[in-house]
């Protein structure tokens, strides 16, 4: 059984976690090493070193991918949320640049920012700011 050690201090627990290579996360997430690495420093996935065959090898949490791939398939797209509030694309990133709308950006496998959102980011932002919103690029 291979030994593991946490870098993060997010978790201590005696229960055995499973592991999964850094590239098999990567893949499964379909993400940039970038993005990964800024999942660990953030601390939404945990690091370990992993005894591997030739040598030890840094690991992450398979539970925390799966938490992580769940919140990006429950995520709607900025093209998504500019139908649920019947404006454009462009007018959503302004939103997002304003703070108006929080995105969670997620950096694709082809090294694109993609905006991706929380489902119910339409209604949490019609309840903020009123069924009023106008789209000012069509007035």
């Amino acid at each position: 059984m291979p030994t593991v050690t946490e870098i993060s201090s997010a978790s201590t627990s005696t229960e055995s976690a499973k592991y999964v290579s850094l590239t098999d996360a990567r893949r499964s997430l379909k993400i940039t090493n970038a993005a990964l690495f800024d999942f660990i420093a953030s601390g939404k996935t945990r690091c370990a070193i992993i005894n591997g065959k030739r040598s030890p090898e840094f690991a992450v949490n398979a539970t925390d991918v799966e938490e992580l791939k769940y919140e990006f398939e429950e995520s709607i797209t900025c093209r998504d949320l500019a139908k649920q509030l019947g404006t454009d694309c462009e007018t959503i990133r302004e939103l997002a640049r304003k703070g108006l709308v929080k995105p969670g950006a997620r950096r694709a496998s082809d090294a694109f920012n993609t905006l991706r959102f929380k489902r119910g980011a339409a209604e949490k932002f019609l309840r903020a700011f009123g069924h009023g919103f106008v789209n000012t690029k069509y007035d």
